[in-house]
């Protein structure tokens, strides 16, 4: 059914995520997961239901927005 397409699962390494990843997987998508722990994504991705084309990304949003210094804190508009 998506053969030959791509799915982008954000916080596919556990829970609900990995599940959607590995759905896709089994209908054919390959599967690119992002996720802030590593040990999560390697156990995703060493499904060999996912394993036949995965690109991992271990990223955290706080890194994508430097000039916010405290996520806890309201910034002053």
């Amino acid at each position: 059914m998506f053969r030959g397409r791509v799915a982008l699962i954000t916080g596919g390494g556990r829970g609900i995520g990995r599940e959607i990843a590995l759905a896709f997987a089994g209908l054919g998508a390959d599967v690119i997961i992002a996720s802030r722990n590593e040990d999560n994504l390697r156990t995703t991705a060493a499904d060999r239901a996912i394993a036949r084309t995965l690109i991992s990304l271990i990223s955290s949003v706080r890194s994508r927005f430097p000039h916010q210094k405290s996520w806890n804190e309201p910034r002053n508009s």
